[in-house]
């Protein structure tokens, strides 16, 4: 079937400003430290700057293991500001209201998120499921059973449905978090 991809810009509140501000410094400063020593070091000119920080990282006897893990920790820490923005969870809320005959997935990298947007969804009125990890089993089997039920509007996932499972009752997705990979992108929107 056809599908429309659309980019949403949202605003980091003040503190989350803030935070993105620091991690951004931190890792600015290995990626600068990595691609100053790759052009003086001819042990590493055929790297790139990801390659070379993702070695150094993973090799504690490394001599750049600490620029190497300053570059991953700063860049993930980066990504969970991006990823935990309050602002996600306004912009789901109108962006579900605005099409209220759709029947959503929203999918995040975070349970807290997943549990917080499902309980403001469902005290505005939208029947709304969470679905994650740290759902028992058998609770988990009975929010896939109940989506189908055309009541509910929304169903909120914290990566365990990202790939894998068919959701043929939902015509409309969220990516309120990123994904690493093209793959699981792809597997996102097949959902």
């Amino acid at each position: 079937p056809a599908f429309k991809v659309f980019n949403l810009k949202v605003k980091l509140n003040a503190g989350e400003r803030a935070r993105y501000v620091i991690y951004n410094k931190m890792f600015e400063k290995a990626r600068i430290e990595l691609a100053q020593t790759i052009k003086n070091n001819t042990l590493y000119q055929d790297m790139d700057v990801f390659d070379l920080a993702a070695d150094a990282s993973r090799a504690v006897n490394h001599p750049l293991h600490k620029v190497g893990k300053a570059y991953w920790s700063s860049m993930s820490m980066r990504k969970w500001v991006c990823y935990r923005a309050e602002s996600k969870k306004k912009v789901c809320i109108d962006l579900i209201k605005k099409f209220p005959d759709k029947k959503w997935i929203v999918f995040s990298k975070e349970i807290k998120f997943v549990e917080d947007l499902a309980q403001m969804l469902n005290s505005e009125g939208i029947l709304t499921l969470a679905y994650h990890s740290n759902m028992k089993d058998n609770d988990r089997a009975a929010v896939l059973a109940t989506i189908s039920d055309p009541k509910y509007k929304v169903l909120v996932s914290a990566e365990a449905l990202n790939v894998g499972y068919n959701l043929p009752d939902l015509d409309a997705a969220i990516c309120a978090s990123g994904v690493s990979t093209e793959l699981v992108g792809i597997q996102m929107i097949g959902r």
